[in-house]
C-alpha cells in the first residue's frame, strides 16, 4: 500500500511539473488574430483588422497595427491591447519603430539579448499582412558575433499570418 501511495504521489508530481501550454496560433481560433511571438506561455498576437496604412509613397511606408498578449498559451484573456506604428524604407531595407515622435531603427542583425526583437517581429507582421511581401524576412543576415547567416523569420511565421497551418 505504501508503495502504491509513493507511486501515485510521484505520478501526480510529474503531471504537475510537466504542465505545458498548447500554444494557440490564432487567438480563440480567429484567423484575424495570428500569433507572432510566444515565450513561456505568454503569446503575442496582432489584430489584422486594425491595420492602417498612414503613408504610402513607395519605397516609403508607414503602418499602424494593434497588438495584444494572452497568457496560458493564448487561452487567457486579452491583455495590453494597443497600437504600434512602423516606418519602412523598402529601398534601403530599414524598418523604424515610431513612438511618440521618436524613431528607433530596428536592426535586423541578430544578436543575443537584442532588445528590439519583439518590435521587429510586429513590424514584419504588419508589412507582410498589408502588402503580402516580406520585409526583413526576404534576406539572410550575417551575425556580427558569429559570422553566421540566417533569417529571423521561418516559413511557419508567414504561414500563421496567412492561416495556412
Amino acid at each position: 500500500m505504501k508503495r502504491v501511495m509513493v507511486l501515485m504521489a510521484l505520478f501526480l508530481s510529474m503531471l504537475q511539473a510537466s504542465t505545458a501550454y498548447a500554444i494557440q496560433e490564432h487567438y480563440n481560433g480567429n484567423p484575424n488574430y495570428p500569433m507572432i511571438f510566444n515565450h513561456q506561455g505568454v503569446v503575442v498576437y496582432v489584430d489584422k483588422t486594425s491595420i492602417a496604412q498612414q503613408i504610402y509613397a513607395p519605397p516609403f511606408y508607414r503602418l499602424a497595427i494593434a497588438v495584444f498578449r494572452s497568457i496560458n498559451g493564448g487561452t487567457g484573456p486579452v491583455e495590453n491591447y494597443h497600437a504600434v506604428t512602423f516606418d519602412y524604407d523598402y529601398a534601403h531595407t530599414e524598418m523604424y519603430f515610431n513612438d511618440k515622435g521618436s524613431r528607433e531603427w530596428l536592426d535586423p542583425l541578430f544578436e543575443s539579448e537584442r532588445p528590439n526583437y519583439g518590435l521587429m517581429v510586429m513590424g514584419e507582421a504588419a508589412f507582410y499582412i498589408e502588402y503580402g511581401i516580406k520585409f526583413y524576412g526576404r534576406y539572410m543576415w550575417k551575425s556580427k558575433n558569429t559570422g553566421e547567416y540566417r533569417t529571423e523569420f521561418d516559413n511557419d511565421f508567414y504561414d500563421i499570418l496567412d492561416n495556412k497551418q
